[in-house]
């Protein structure tokens, strides 16, 4: 829950301590004394967009803390700290501090757990921790798709596996139907796809290049180039390690040298000679192998020009193609696949027609599933919100909830529509056309009330800014209590313009210009009598007036909120 916010340079709050609690708040106050900067406050640290109209006059920066206690296993924590967060912890809970700086200059920036973050990072937060109500959310509660999300809400729907199996066969079916779209418009251009890819065969045919061929006909190449140079070189060596007419060779005089050695006895040294035969034995095999090289050496003019053009073959190709030759015979085996597949290009599409219709089956058969669990919840949930409208004064008001189909979608097989009955014997119809605003805000009211209940909803906090618009009387007691019901498992906070609301509060905080002229606000926490004067000039625009004054007391007596 929200247990401090902390506001200087707001509109018209200078500077502003509130001190929250948990259970229902109510935040009154006349109009223009700064309310709405109250709830502006909040929608700042919700990750809101930065308005610097709202700065303060004569202010170069408007700024805005909020301290959040969480349980010890709020997704809240891991969302701070993977951005590098602190968030104070104990065993029974953890505290989120948040703030947000708006500068004259243009700019703004958000903070959480003392490090800056992106305002986004802020919302992300909210969505976890917060459900804000307002006027706007009437109008969007008129729209089917919030009726769906409602429903499913209810339903409990995403948790459930059919839920992942829809959405499994649903994006599977996506990407065959793609793959089927993309294959009908390429069989177009198979003629064509086909001529080419049989020529490019043709052509790394012809040429039929090996991996490893160009680097071999190189060095033969060089080898051909130079044949008297090599000639000369390897016989020099042979006379080298062989010795000539009156001259001793390597290898005689590494066999004495061993000889000598041996002849000591000595085992160290008797090592060293057994290297020497060794290394004997290794010259002994270059030798030969320098021999059957001169014996093959020999000058082949024609030879080396068919090397020659077959290296430039070689090298045509792979400029032709902008390839090395490995990547050329990768080239080879994709298109002899690709021509083998278009081979009969209609059987293809077949195939893939029929494994598209498969599919479709299967999201057919989880989206009728999942119509059906709609369908029986609906009932539930038509039942339970009807059964909160009478609550809320709309003793014969009901909620109809027509589950259709309609063509498979990211949503399942389902069209959901909230429809109302305001008094027996009328003819349901949306509620765009139906419900005034005041009972917009009770249906509002009454699905939240419903919903909290279902998904047993704590460690929340709902925002509620003057969403009893358009009521009044025995509605708002009724209104007022559906919000403290709705407190007892949550955090509960309430801009209200209704007395009958306000009672219901455990805590009452009044926003009052007490300096008109200088534009000075202040933000305290109203008990007992205050709470009483705060109350009776809700009721009659006087704060001592005797008779409201009576009459705020009778609505506290009545809430069983009285001080």
């Amino acid at each position: 829950m929200i247990e401090e916010i902390t506001i200087r340079n707001l509109g018209v709050i200078a500077q502003a301590h509130l001190d929250l609690r948990a259970g229902m708040t109510a935040i009154t106050g006349e109009t223009g004394a700064g309310k709405t900067m109250a709830l502006t406050s909040l929608h700042l640290l919700l990750g809101g967009k930065a308005d610097i109209s709202k700065i303060r006059t004569g202010a170069e920066e408007a700024f805005v803390e909020g301290i959040f206690s969480v349980a010890p296993d709020s997704p809240a924590i891991e969302i701070v700290e993977k951005a590098g967060g602190e968030v104070e912890k104990t065993a029974e809970q953890a505290v989120i501090i948040t703030a947000r700086k708006l500068l004259r200059t243009g700019r703004s920036r958000a903070y959480a757990g003392g490090v800056s973050v992106p305002a986004t990072l802020l919302a992300e937060l909210a969505a976890e921790l917060f459900t804000v109500h307002g006027q706007s959310d009437q109008m969007r509660l008129v729209k089917s798709s919030a009726h769906l999300f409602a429903l499913d809400t209810y339903a409990g729907l995403k948790t459930k596996p059919v839920w992942q199996q829809y959405m499994q066969v649903w994006e599977e079916y996506l990407r065959l139907q793609q793959e089927l779209k993309t294959a009908q418009t390429a069989s177009k251009d198979i003629g064509s796809e086909k001529i080419a890819l049989t020529a490019l065969l043709e052509r790394i045919e012809k040429v039929a290049p090996q991996v490893g061929e160009d680097e071999a006909l190189k060095q033969e190449a060089m080898r051909l180039q130079n044949t008297e140079v090599l000639r000369s070189s390897l016989n020099n060596a042979r006379l080298l390690l062989d010795g000539n007419t009156g001259q001793i060779g390597a290898l005689e005089l590494l066999d004495k040298a061993a000889s000598e050695l041996e002849y000591t006895g000595d085992t160290e040294i008797g090592k060293m000679a057994a290297a020497l035969r060794n290394t004997s034995e290794s010259a002994a095999e270059i030798l030969n192998q320098t021999g059957e090289i001169l014996e093959s050496l020999q000058a082949d003019p024609q030879h080396l020009d068919e090397i020659y053009a077959r290296r430039a073959e070689l090298r045509d190709l792979q400029q032709e193609l902008s390839m090395n030759i490995p990547e050329i015979l990768a080239k080879k085996s994709k298109a002899e696949q690709r021509l083998a597949s278009l081979a009969d290009p209609q059987a293809y599409l077949d195939e893939l027609t029929t494994r598209t219709n498969s599919q479709q089956e299967l999201v057919e058969k989880y989206g009728q599933e999942i119509s059906e669990i709609r369908q029986r919840q609906a009932q539930l949930l038509s039942k339970a919100v009807t059964a909160e409208l009478q609550e809320l004064a709309m003793k014969d008001a009901r909620l109809e909830i027509t589950v259709q189909p309609v063509l498979p979608n990211s949503t399942g097989c389902d069209s959901v529509e909230f429809l109302l009955m305001p008094h027996k014997g009328a003819t349901p119809g949306p509620l765009s056309q139906i419900a005034s605003g005041g009972e917009l805000s009770r249906i509002m009211l009454a699905l939240e009330v419903v919903l909290a209940g279902a998904q047993e909803i704590i460690d929340h906090t709902f925002i509620f800014d003057e969403i009893d618009a358009g009521i009044g009387g025995k509605a708002a007691l009724a209104v007022g209590k559906r919000l403290a019901q709705l407190a007892e498992k949550s955090q509960v906070l309430v801009v209200t313009h209704l007395p009958q609301v306000a009672s219901w509060a455990g805590c009452q905080i009044v926003v009052e210009k007490i300096n008109p002229r200088a534009g000075i606000t202040e933000v305290r926490e109203v008990k007992g009598e205050a709470r009483e004067k705060e109350l009776a000039r809700m009721l009659s625009g006087h704060s001592d007036s005797t008779a409201a004054r009576i009459h705020a007391a009778e609505l506290l007596k009545d809430a069983g909120t009285e001080v």
